[in-house]
């Protein structure tokens, strides 16, 4: 609400996904992302998981691919999101469904200085960061750690490029769990955004012309 209270109207606002588990609103929190007209829904794991777990469900996937979807999505924090989705009605289940199927797994900005942003949910290496991914990289761009770990390459075709992505908390980078920061690594062309937000209480939004984060701290307790 304090992001959505930020944004003014003609402002274009980029969602790395992961928005529909841990916690009671995920439903709320989807239908809310997909009306808003400056908001960009990229797909992350989770988004995948609801899909996945949604479609093991229904008795001709399950037949063919079990319930293993459906568990690892209860394992993370699915099953509030799972209980509102069948209190929808058919049709709302349906529309729902439909449009977080056809979410975006990355997207690409260019800023006032002509820097290529990539964005999507769990980053890349810069070779991978193309709007029209091999199968196996889609998988990477909502799942992959790896990437983290790996230099920058040196190659003067990557000199523009900076990737931006979530998925991975910036606690687990840092090795700290106190106040949590956006932080930019691999010589500054990548930007973890994921603060843990439903632990830590605290989001960002970076704005992608100018690297300024502005951050937002949730206050006292969510009203059931």
């Amino acid at each position: 609400k304090k992001i959505q209270n930020f944004l003014k109207e003609e402002d274009c606002a980029f969602c790395l996904g992961d928005c529909c588990d841990r916690g009671n609103y995920g439903i709320k929190i989807m239908q809310e992302i997909l009306n808003d007209s400056r908001i960009v829904y990229l797909q992350g794991n989770h988004e995948r998981m609801f899909l996945n777990g949604i479609a093991c469900r229904e008795p001709h996937v399950r037949s063919i691919f079990g319930m293993k979807d459906y568990t690892l999505w209860m394992q993370n924090g699915g099953l509030p999101t799972a209980d509102a989705y069948y209190k929808l009605d058919f049709d709302e289940q349906a529309v729902l469904y439909d449009k977080i199927y056809d979410l975006n797994y990355c997207t690409i900005y260019i800023n006032l200085k002509k820097q290529i942003i990539f964005l999507s949910h769990a980053g890349c290496q810069p070779w991978q960061a193309t709007l029209n991914p091999h199968t196996e990289d889609k998988y990477d761009l909502l799942w992959n750690r790896d990437h983290i770990s790996l230099e920058w390459s040196e190659k003067d075709e990557y000199k523009n490029l900076y990737i931006v992505h979530g998925h991975t908390p910036v606690q687990y980078i840092t090795q700290s769990m106190e106040n949590p920061e956006v932080i930019q690594y691999c010589q500054k062309h990548k930007i973890d955004i994921d603060l843990g937000t439903f632990n830590s209480g605290k989001a960002a939004l970076l704005d992608l012309d100018t690297f300024e984060v502005i951050y937002f701290q949730k206050e006292g307790k969510d009203e059931n």
